[in-house]
């Protein structure tokens, strides 16, 4: 309700606005002195909208708690994630694309921004100076949940927007795996998850006719033998979270035909 609510309001607050700058009379400097803040006004109604977005997302499913983060990645998260949580781990540290798609997904499964910034901070002053990530790193955790800049309440990306996003080079750790990475190490990496031989093979088989969010949902499938939840992953096609021209990277590229969210998958992981 507070969503539907908030919606209505922003859309007749801009309605007024509008009809309001039309009845202003013409006169250059009245126009100059009242257009910041008529603009002003719409954009903290449009931050006003997301934020009671991100208030009722997690409404009825589990929350991601930082003290269990460790087992639930591991057993619930999807590969591309679960490779990110795996070399922060290890290397304490990850870089621009990685700490975006990483921090992106953890907001969308419940972190708030403190957590967001417990978590990281926790991690990264195992090799730096807790001054050196307040002062290059906490800014832009709190950009992503709306709190600095623009003020925009930036959403998780979804599997084309990563897919179609650069890939890692040395020392980077984002993208997909079934797109970036070559077929022996993905049939590697299948193997140590638990798939048979058959599988993995089956998988890559996806992969190499570029079918990746299919691979990525065969992947659950035999990672889920026993969930019924499969079809939550078709079902979301965009995560809850996703509004319109709201993510910190610059390449989208709308597609009807998108299967999978990150999102989606851990949430029909922990059902």
């Amino acid at each position: 309700m507070d969503v539907v609510a908030v919606y209505h309001f922003k859309k007749c607050l801009e309605k007024q606005l509008r009809d309001l700058q039309c009845a202003i009379p013409a006169q250059r400097q009245e126009v100059e002195r009242l257009s910041p803040i008529l603009n002003g006004f719409v954009v903290e109604a449009r931050v006003l909208a997301g934020s009671a977005s991100s208030m009722t997302k997690r409404t009825g499913k589990p929350k991601l708690e930082v003290a269990k983060i460790d087992q639930v990645a591991e057993k619930h998260f999807p590969l591309c994630m679960k490779h990110l949580h795996r070399k922060f781990r290890e290397n304490h540290h990850l870089k621009y694309d990685g700490r975006v798609q990483y921090r992106m997904f953890l907001k969308g499964a419940g972190f708030s921004v403190h957590e967001c910034l417990q978590f990281f901070r926790t991690e990264f002053i195992k090799t730096i100076p807790a001054a050196k990530f307040d002062k290059e790193y906490t800014y832009h955790i709190r950009h992503s949940y709306g709190l600095e800049g623009s003020r925009i309440d930036y959403t998780p990306l979804d599997c084309e927007q990563i897919i179609s996003g650069s890939a890692p080079s040395h020392g980077q750790y984002h993208g997909c795996p079934f797109k970036h990475w070559g077929r022996p190490v993905l049939q590697e990496e299948l193997r140590r998850h638990g798939l048979s031989l058959q599988t993995a093979m089956e998988i890559t088989q996806q992969v190499s006719a570029g079918n990746y969010q299919s691979a990525c949902r065969s992947y659950f499938e035999a990672t889920h033998p026993s969930t019924t939840s499969t079809t939550q992953l078709t079902l979301n096609a965009e995560h809850p979270d996703r509004r319109d021209n709201t993510s910190p990277v610059s390449h989208q590229t709308p597609n009807a035909s998108i299967v999978m969210h990150p999102n989606a998958y851990l949430d029909a992981s922990l059902e």
